[in-house]
């Protein structure tokens, strides 16, 4: 037994669109279109030669030498100042004078040598 019943508040039904979706492929096309190839082109350039100049080989060659002169050349010479004493300095030298210095020898005996013998004192 099937039961109808309405309903207040109805979903709607969904309505889907066709769209079309690209796929990515290579596709060819044709375009009249001039190709630009390189095709050399002779240009005239100038280039600077050198001409050639015809140099003359000396075999001597004689320069003049001055001779330098000697001359007087002024030339300050830092002298030392002596500087004045006011008193006489004079220099001692020591010099060895033989002097005659006593010095006392202990005598322990005597013994004189006469003709007639020796004896001690």
């Amino acid at each position: 037994v099937h039961e109808h019943v309405e309903e207040e508040n109805p979903e709607p039904i969904k309505h889907y669109k066709e769209v079309v979706v690209p796929v990515p492929k290579n596709v060819e096309f044709k375009i009249n279109q001039p190709i630009i190839i390189p095709v050399p082109h002779p240009i005239p350039i100038q280039v600077p030669v050198p001409k050639a100049v015809v140099v003359p080989i000396v075999k001597e060659v004689s320069i003049p030498v001055e001779k330098s002169v000697p001359y007087p050349v002024e030339k300050t010479v830092h002298v030392p100042k002596i500087k004045e004493v006011p008193f006489e300095v004079v220099k001692h030298i020591i010099v060895p004078v033989e002097k005659p210095v006593p010095f006392k020898v202990p005598v322990y005996e005597t013994i004189i040598h006469t003709k007639k013998g020796s004896h001690k004192i």
